[in-house]
């Protein structure tokens, strides 16, 4: 089948060939052969037909979870598309990938923080300008983590402090109602999910469809006790977007 998977040809065969391959299983020996052709996909995604390109992504997340934690491969093929300009095929690689990261055992989450996301994560700003929505799908990634949770907040809090554009309302409530998930670690990391919450609101004009959520959340780090003045930067933002809470209500 190889031959057929050279994406420069576009022929017929070559779109058979891929939309087949992409709902194969793959060993290491055939990843190394098609290595270069995987690559050069991920680079011209557009040449893919729709649905074969969304498969290719679903296949690819497993791939590069295979790469990271039992292939022990370099994943340097992938960074095209993580700094692509065309976000949408990045959004949905990411949508693929939590899929994998949530079923990770301890052990496995370990070493995918310290075999790739660690170093990502670090290198990701010196990338690029980081979106609103790639910035929630990183969220959503680390949330999946336990045990890994508290280093990558850490950094998500720190690094990541300039984030541009806006995701859209269903993708913002699915992170907040998992951050509300993680109550514990919330209590147990309140300063840095306090900041990432902060980082959160900066990138919202209106919360209709996830008010509740952000009322939820800045009710549950009040009952933490996180800092007066940290409280007060949340507050603004909260007020900004058009939510007037209970307690803010009185004020006004």
């Amino acid at each position: 089948m190889l031959p057929y998977l050279d994406l420069k040809k576009q022929n017929e065969i070559t779109e058979y060939a891929w939309a087949g391959l992409c709902y194969t299983q793959i060993n290491l020996p055939l990843f190394t052969e098609m290595k270069r052709f995987i690559k050069y996909a991920i680079e011209h995604l557009e040449v893919l037909h729709p649905h074969t390109r969304e498969a290719f992504l679903k296949w690819l997340s497993f791939v590069f979870i295979k790469c990271v934690l039992y292939w022990e491969q370099k994943t340097n093929w992938l960074y095209p598309l993580l700094i692509l300009e065309n976000e949408e095929n990045k959004i949905k690689f990411m949508q693929f990938l939590c899929y994998y990261v949530k079923t990770l055992s301890v052990k496995e989450q370990q070493k995918f923080w310290t075999a790739w996301l660690s170093v990502f994560l670090r290198e990701r700003p010196k990338m690029g300008e980081i979106t609103a929505r790639e910035y929630v799908m990183l969220l959503r990634i680390i949330l999946y983590m336990d045990e890994i949770l508290e280093k990558g907040l850490c950094i998500m809090s720190r690094a990541f402090s300039s984030v541009q554009g806006k995701c859209t309302g269903e993708e913002m409530k699915r992170l907040l109602i998992e951050m509300l998930h993680k109550k514990e670690s919330m209590k147990a990391h309140k300063e840095m999910f306090a900041n990432v919450f902060f980082i959160l609101l900066q990138t919202c004009h209106e919360a209709v469809l996830f008010e509740k959520e952000i009322i939820q959340i800045k009710e549950l780090l009040v009952q933490y006790e996180v800092e007066e003045y940290v409280l007060h930067l949340l507050e603004n933002e909260i007020i900004r977007i058009g939510i007037v809470m209970g307690d803010l209500q009185k004020e006004l």
